[in-house]
């Protein structure tokens, strides 16, 4: 069966798995202590046939914001060692180096989990949308 004979499917499956970024300790973490960890992983969708098709990829990144607070770090400044990305997220989401409490009034933790990417490389025909119409 190729994506092609597709008409539904009925999961949608994602896998994480740690993405090794080699390069010099210079270019990644100023504090060459991991405080930013990147995951990649497959999205794939399994059909009624329960055959599964990887149709794209999903990059998160981990920001390990309670360890940076413990070692009297601020979180924005590792993230703008990493990269613009990592300081544009850090910047929406911390305040004086923890959540912002208008984003969660009561944090159990200072680290966050962001949605990176998703990337796809496969399309999957439209699927038929049932609707309902009220007057």
């Amino acid at each position: 069966m190729g994506l092609q004979d597709i008409d539904s499917f009925s999961d949608l499956l994602i896998t994480l798995g740690t993405q090794l970024v080699v390069q010099s300790e210079s270019g990644f973490d100023d504090y060459s202590d991991n405080y930013i960890r990147r995951y990649v992983g497959p999205l794939s969708v399994v059909t009624e046939d329960d055959e599964q098709i990887e149709i794209g990829e999903i990059k998160v990144w981990y920001i390990d914001g309670s360890r940076a607070l413990d070692n009297d770090l601020d979180i924005i400044d590792v993230c703008d060692s990493v990269s613009g990305d990592a300081l544009d997220y850090a910047q929406a989401i911390y305040t004086d180096g923890v959540i912002d409490n208008e984003i969660v009034a009561d944090p159990i933790s200072n680290d966050v989990l962001v949605l990176h990417t998703i990337t796809k490389t496969l399309l999957l025909p439209k699927q038929p949308v049932e609707r309902e119409y009220y007057l």
